[in-house]
């Protein structure tokens, strides 16, 4: 099993840049092995939204799959309170900020992997947050899988665009990201 794990921010998950340098990106991994049979989008298949995978997906006739849990396997899990208090926001810096969670990113990760194992196909995209770049590579490859992650937000377009933007790491160990730039949806 292959796989190529391209990490971004879910703000330019749906809409692109102006320069069009997502689809450029996943276009170019797609170049790169003629043998990829699915774009899998870290998204619930309760939401019918349009993403650049999909998009590029149906362009190609490759599959496309919404892989993240449904909000109902999620309370199953007991992680929906949790994943909803990760974001937070520090007036003294005037940023926001948002923070893995080992348990239940773990569960979704893991839910991720067995919906792509269902499909079946040897190679893979996988387009999720950004967050998840590493522990869902340091999964797979425990399986044996060749993983090969993208960094979208080390990319110059991206760090342009964004600049504070940043991946962080507090004194406990947690993994995160903090931005003065922020979205009124996202609290």
């Amino acid at each position: 099993m292959r796989c190529v794990i391209i990490g971004l921010d879910h703000d330019i998950q749906g809409v692109d840049t102006k320069d069009h340098d997502v689809e450029k990106c996943l276009t170019g991994v797609l170049d790169g092995d003629p043998e990829i049979a699915l774009i899998a989008d870290e998204q619930s298949p309760q939401i019918d939204r349009e993403t650049v995978a999909r998009r590029i997906a149906s362009k190609r006739g490759i599959r496309w799959a919404a892989i993240d849990m449904p909000h109902e396997i999620k309370q199953q899990h007991g992680i929906v309170e949790a994943l909803a208090d990760r974001w937070g926001f520090d007036d003294h810096r005037n940023v926001m900020f948002g923070f893995y969670l080992d348990h239940e990113d773990g569960i979704r990760e893991k839910y991720w992997i067995s919906q792509i194992m269902q499909d079946g196909a040897e190679s893979v995209v996988v387009v999720c947050g950004v967050l998840h770049l590493e522990p869902l590579a340091a999964k797979m490859s425990a399986l044996g899988w060749e993983v090969r992650q993208v960094n979208l937000c080390d990319e110059e377009f991206y760090r342009r665009a964004h600049p504070t933007f940043k991946l962080i790491r507090t004194a406990d160990g947690r993994r995160g990201y903090e931005t003065a730039e922020w979205h009124e949806e996202t609290f």
